[in-house]
């Protein structure tokens, strides 16, 4: 996959978080999936936990995207 030319960059740092994330969950091998207080699914960081305190291992997040290298 080619690099993004310094124009596309530039238009794309103009829109929102949100539009970005609504635009990436619609492509194939992207997963979204719903997280909150009734759902079974919990988020934890990979790496370096153990410099983390324990509240902070947890990732917080109202929603997930699940992106599958094939």
């Amino acid at each position: 996959m080619n690099k993004p030319n310094d124009k596309i960059m530039s238009a794309l740092s103009d829109v929102s978080t949100e539009e970005l994330v609504d635009e990436l969950s619609k492509r194939s091998g992207v997963t979204k999936i719903s997280v909150g207080l009734y759902q079974p699914y919990e988020l934890k960081r990979k790496y370096h936990k153990e410099l983390l305190a324990d509240e902070d291992v947890y990732v917080q997040a109202k929603k997930v995207l699940v992106i599958q290298n094939d």
